[in-house]
């Protein structure tokens, strides 16, 4: 097949990406095979050569076409982000509204204060995205019951999930908040009832797994 004349000459990354590229379609199981290519992460690569294979058939389903996931969805974001942590996730979650790529099945937020009636922060906004099918919300409302709970006791509630989200679906976790406790409490929720519990890993290789996600940019922190 002969190149069009407008493709015979050089071509910017951008004006590719904004002309020719479709970058709102559903990716075959072929592009998963060129993903597992260029992958640079074992784990990444691996679930890409799964998805492109015959056997994994079923898998690419559940995970591309079912859903309707585009090209540019991003594998999903697990946000962590207690009281004034909320910040840095609501742009976020604004950004992604704008661009109408907000979806509750890629854009999970745990949220955590006080008390539910005074110290909600974006509490109709929030729960406006998650009605309207763009957030999946986990709130922790420490003092609204006699027993204390916080942002890793739903972490833990909801181990299952995540444990999905990030070994099936190549998850990214967000820590954003509060230095003290909170970000070595949350870590140790992923490593000891996720990892461990739930993904069945002894706990050395689910430290070694978080340290993992830490160093290839899966794992970022911003506590103050």
């Amino acid at each position: 097949m002969p190149v069009p004349e407008f493709l015979k000459n050089p071509l910017s990354l951008y004006e590719i990406a904004a002309q020719y590229w479709d970058l709102r379609c559903y990716p075959t199981q072929y592009v998963f095979s060129l993903l597992a290519l260029i992958s640079e992460d074992k784990l990444e690569r691996e679930k890409c050569i799964e998805l492109g294979s015959a056997e994994g058939q079923e898998e690419w389903l559940n995970y591309c076409r079912r859903p309707k996931r585009t090209v540019l969805e991003p594998v999903p974001c697990i946000m962590i982000g207690p009281g004034t942590g909320l910040a840095p996730f609501r742009s976020l979650l604004q950004e992604r509204m704008y661009k109408q790529t907000a979806s509750r099945e890629t854009l999970h937020l745990f949220f955590g204060c006080r008390y539910k009636e005074k110290d909600f922060h974006c509490k109709e906004e929030l729960e406006k995205m998650t009605a309207d099918g763009h957030l999946t919300l986990y709130c922790a409302f420490s003092r609204d019951q006699d027993d204390k709970i916080y942002v890793q006791h739903k972490i833990t509630e909801h181990a299952s999930t995540l444990w999905k989200l990030i070994n099936d679906e190549r998850g990214c976790i967000f820590i954003s908040g509060n230095a003290k406790n909170m970000p070595d409490n949350v870590k140790d929720a992923f490593i000891e009832d996720v990892f461990s519990k739930v993904g069945g890993l002894s706990t050395d290789d689910a430290k070694s797994m978080i340290k993992m996600m830490d160093e290839i940019g899966r794992l970022q922190v911003e506590t103050w």
